[in-house]
């Protein structure tokens, strides 16, 4: 495991930390540097997308969950992918 990879396990935890405890804005910006680490880190865009619509932010959440939704499917993940669908379906209303 080298530098950049503990790095992002390190902030990907931060962020989930944070969304625990429901302070969304430190959990964006945790997952917004993970997915600045490692942009093809669907779980950062679609957790990343949870604290967005926390924070009334639709049209970004969206945006991420999209984000994760063609990553996911890209890399075989169709489970994942159809929970990010719903999250936008969800998001939308």
């Amino acid at each position: 495991m080298n530098l950049d990879s503990n790095l992002v396990e390190a902030q990907f935890a931060l962020g989930e930390a944070a969304l625990a405890q429901n302070e969304t804005m430190r959990a964006m910006l945790a997952f917004r540097e993970v997915v600045k680490l490692d942009p093809n880190n669907a779980y950062a865009y679609y957790q990343m997308g949870i604290a967005l619509k926390a924070r009334d932010l639709p049209r970004d959440a969206i945006e991420a969950f999209d984000t994760a939704r063609k990553l996911f499917e890209e890399q075989g993940k169709i489970e994942e992918m159809k929970q990010a669908e719903k999250a936008i379906e969800e998001t939308k209303r």
